[in-house]
């Protein structure tokens, strides 16, 4: 995660350096404690009209 970034920001940027994929951050539906703050999002891929959730883990 960048300095000064939302998680939900952070998590759409990911997703698309590492996955080559656009995605449209929905909400976030947990914030969990361990090792460190993960949060995880419904999210929606642009190209293939997906649903699926995204995570994003802050140290």
């Amino acid at each position: 995660m960048e300095e000064g970034e939302y998680p939900a920001a952070g998590a759409k940027r990911e997703a698309f350096e590492e996955l080559g994929v656009t995605v449209n951050i929905k909400e976030t539906f947990a914030k969990i404690e361990f090792h460190g703050t993960q949060y995880f999002f419904f999210s929606r891929n642009y190209r293939r009209n997906l649903w699926y959730w995204a995570r994003r883990r802050i140290h």
